[in-house]
Parts: structure tokens; C-alpha cells; sequence
């Protein structure tokens, strides 16, 4: 009788010092934070708060410009709008995210104590005045000011960049370099030809000559575009960092050896080889 109630006390002590484990949420920032639980099981759910508003010279701008509201996205959503009413609200401080004179809006995720959020704001036309991404925090009420916007060229790709600017004013210039080379079969090819001169055509303009000086100069790997053996042009184009152009390789006598058309990314270096299979297939089909 003595040991069975030994082995009871035994067996009460040890489930007693058993540890219950509960999963749930362990971060105090979130909204569905379980301070009971000692195991996180990724199910935190967190939100914060954003709010836009114009500062007095941007809503005077808006105004002069005759902008009637403004539509604003979050995440491609719409979240509100502000209205042209003889002008627009405007603050110079900071509102707190319950100010309904202004654009606020609440945004849930899960998993990270943060998140990073898209934003746009567009007037009646469709055309974008402002927008960005921005890291929002949980339980914050992020403030985002708009202020007078600076029209220019907001591509990187583009020579005349302005890091600047936060609306694209349609401005921005490109440019690629474009180099064209003889492999040596086609050298060799042409040289049997009797060729004496190969001039090279962008969009119709003359851009450069190769000479046959008791042959072409040839490569079998593509140059740099700064290589002065070879033909080498810079091309100039508006609006996409990309463009199409059509060129020509013309000999002496204004018969065309090739011709096609390619297109030229921004500052590319792009290397177009002539084949002597490029030039026989092209005669066989012109």
C-alpha cells in the first residue's frame, strides 16, 4: 500500500512540472497578439495607418492648374479622394491619420512587423501627380505631404534625368551606339565581289564607310563600340528607353548587300555582324 501511493505522488509531481506549450502569435505589435502563447506559429496579423495631404503651395498649384479632384491608391486600390471646393485642404503640419478633412487610409498584412506599400495620387484625366512606395510600420499613422511637383524626365536610362522630378513630363531623351562588322568570310566574300567600299545607312542617314584596302577589315568576336576599325554610330531617340531602326550596308555602285531592321535599348552597345550566309541569303531573296 505504501509504494502504489509512492508511485502516485511520483506520477501527480511529474505531470505537474510539465510545461503546456500554446501556439499563437508572439508579437505585441500585432493585432491578434496572444500573450499566452510561447510558440509563434507565423499567424500575426498587423496594421498601421497613412494619411496624404497637400501643403498650401501644392494645393495652390493644383488649383492654378484647374485640377478638380484627386483619386488616391494604395496598392492600386482606391482608398479616397480630394476635391477641389474653391481649393483644395491644404496643412503645413503633419494631420493625425483621423482627420477626415484629408486622404487616410488602413492597411492589414501579416507575417513582418512592417510592410512596404504603393501609392499613387490622379487627377479627373487619369494623368499621375504624384506617387512612391513607402515602409509602413505596424501600429503607425505614417503622414506622406504632398508638395509642388517637379515635371522632367524621371527614367534613369535617359540622358537628360533628373532625379529630381516627380512627374514624368514625357521630356526624356535616349541614346544606344550601334556597331557594324565584317566576320571574315564576309570580308573574304566581298573582296571576291570586287567590292571596293561598303557605306553603312541608319534610317537613310550616311553614318560611315568601310574600305576594301586590299581587303575589309574583319573580326570574328564582337567590338567594342569605340573601335575605329570597324562602323559605329550613335543613335538619338525621344520618349521609350527603346527605339527600331532600319539600316543598310550599300557598296560603291548603290547596290545593297543587306538590309533589316533592329531595335536599340538605351545606352546599349549593340554589335551587328555581317555573315557572308547573311548576304548570299539576302541576294537569294531580293
Amino acid at each position: 500500500m505504501k509504494k502504489i501511493l509512492l508511485l502516485s505522488l511520483s506520477l501527480i509531481t511529474l505531470i505537474s512540472c510539465e510545461k503546456t506549450t500554446i501556439d499563437g502569435c508572439t508579437e505585441p505589435m500585432a493585432i491578434n497578439y496572444n500573450p499566452r502563447a510561447s510558440v509563434n506559429n507565423n499567424s500575426c496579423d498587423f496594421t498601421g495607418d497613412i494619411i496624404f495631404y497637400l501643403d498650401a503651395a501644392a494645393g495652390l498649384y493644383l488649383y492654378n492648374y484647374g485640377i478638380e479632384e484627386l483619386t488616391f491608391y494604395v496598392n492600386g486600390q482606391i482608398i479616397g479622394f480630394q476635391y477641389n471646393n474653391g481649393g483644395f485642404y491644404t496643412s503645413e503640419n503633419p494631420p493625425n491619420c483621423s482627420n477626415n478633412l484629408f486622404t487616410s487610409h488602413s492597411v492589414f498584412w501579416s507575417d513582418n512587423s512592417y510592410t512596404t506599400i504603393s501609392w499613387q495620387a490622379i487627377d479627373e484625366t487619369g494623368f499621375v501627380w504624384f506617387g512612391d512606395t513607402e515602409t509602413l510600420l505596424a501600429n503607425e499613422c505614417l503622414s506622406v505631404e504632398l508638395t509642388v511637383p517637379i515635371a522632367g524626365c524621371t527614367n534613369p536610362m535617359a540622358i537628360n534625368y533628373n532625379p529630381n522630378a516627380t512627374i514624368n513630363n514625357n521630356s526624356c531623351d535616349f541614346t544606344g551606339d550601334i556597331i557594324f562588322y565584317l566576320d571574315q568570310a564576309a570580308g573574304i566574300y566581298l573582296y571576291n565581289e570586287g567590292v571596293q567600299e561598303l557605306t553603312f545607312y541608319i534610317d537613310g542617314n550616311n553614318i560611315g564607310t568601310q574600305y576594301n584596302n586590299g581587303g575589309f577589315y574583319t573580326t570574328q568576336t564582337p567590338p567594342n563600340c569605340f573601335d575605329n576599325f570597324f562602323t559605329t554610330s550613335s543613335v538619338y531617340w525621344s520618349n521609350n528607353s527603346y527605339t527600331t531602326i532600319n539600316w543598310q550596308a550599300v557598296d560603291e555602285t548603290g547596290f545593297i548587300w543587306y538590309e533589316n531592321t533592329t531595335g536599340l535599348s538605351a545606352t546599349e552597345c549593340l554589335s551587328m555582324q555581317l555573315t557572308s550566309k547573311k548576304l548570299t541569303v539576302y541576294q537569294e531573296n531580293n
